[in-house]
């Protein structure tokens, strides 16, 4: 950005170039589907898990068994994406990587 007259400001598209990189070059490698799967199990198997300990004999008075399967996959899939697996991905981050 420069100033062509008091008070006013114009870009310069050379200038903006050198301070934001074409994304295109620069797209960070994704993770293998294998690794993103044993992400993705590691964070669903203890959700699931502390949901049958936890309330496994309430939810097992659900009936019938489509309405039981959708009250647990309202509970397990929220906290999957915005609890147990950012948490797990954080911790494996640099294996991902690799």
């Amino acid at each position: 950005i420069a100033a062509s007259s008091p008070g006013s400001l114009h870009y310069e598209q050379k200038s903006l170039k050198l301070i934001v990189p074409d994304m295109k070059h620069h797209r960070p490698a994704e993770p293998k589907k294998w690794k993103i799967a044993i992400v993705v199990w590691l964070a669903i198997y203890p959700v699931i898990t502390l949901l049958q300990f936890l309330f496994g004999h309430q939810l097992g008075k659900i009936s019938p068994l489509p309405l039981r399967t959708l009250v647990i996959t309202a509970i397990v899939v929220p906290l999957m994406v915005y609890v147990a697996e950012p948490l797990v991905s954080r911790i494996f981050a640099s294996w991902l990587k690799k």
